[in-house]
């Protein structure tokens, strides 16, 4: 049976709870959880045949933890793979050893970062804010996560966003309160938010069916 045939089935089966007492609060879940799962599309489409560097920068330097920088890439990096986003990532021990030789580095565009590490567009992530704890001196945790996005083309500039110079700003992730002591918890921790931003600024170029879970998981 088609998916269509399975859901036009689902839906008969729910018109005639209607006339059944008590079952009227239950109908809109009962379809929901049958119904084809809601597509949303690609915001951008990144070019066909492009080398693609992930550059998580912190133009602001207020960072206490810089690991994020290279959690996130790498995450970045296997998000564009593994939903064919881009044909070729451009590893960040690259854009390491070009920060590492060039002495000047803090001064060059993006465009110029990307031509250095070999690429054709550079994935360019600012991150406005990474917290593991409200508070440094407290024994609570709550990751708190907000980055801003564009692409730009090496040769030709700011392919995406068109309309906003600055990026587009991406939906903020954050972890629920936890007093954790373990000591491997604070990379636990950076880990789950790099896994979760990636998740969300890669879904900025494919087109993917939205989840009826939760988002945040520790299996991830």
């Amino acid at each position: 049976m088609s998916k269509s045939c399975s859901f036009s089935f689902v839906v008969l089966i729910a018109a005639s709870l209607l006339g059944v007492p008590g079952c009227g609060p239950g109908i809109a879940w009962f379809v929901a959880q049958f119904a084809p799962p809601q597509k949303t599309k690609a915001l951008y489409t990144i070019p066909r045949g492009t080398k693609v560097l992930v550059f998580a920068d912190d133009p602001a330097g207020a960072l206490q933890d810089v690991s994020i920088k290279a959690e996130l890439t790498k995450r970045l990096n296997e998000q564009i793979g593994a939903n064919k986003i881009a044909d070729e990532t451009i590893p960040y021990q690259k854009l390491l050893d070009v920060v590492t030789s060039t002495p000047k580095f803090g001064l060059l565009s993006v465009s110029e970062i990307g031509k250095l590490c070999g690429a054709d567009v550079v994935l360019y992530v600012q991150i406005d804010r990474f917290q593991l704890k409200d508070d440094r001196a407290s024994p609570l945790w709550q990751g708190k996560f907000e980055t801003t996005v564009k692409v730009v083309d090496v040769e030709a500039g700011r392919l995406w966003p068109k309309d906003r110079p600055d990026g587009h700003p991406i939906d903020p992730v954050e972890t629920p309160i936890s007093a954790e002591s373990a000591p491997s918890y604070r990379l636990k921790l950076t880990r789950l938010l790099a896994d979760l931003m990636a998740d969300r600024i890669a879904k900025c170029f494919y087109e993917y069916e939205m989840s009826r879970d939760p988002e945040w998981s520790w299996e991830q």
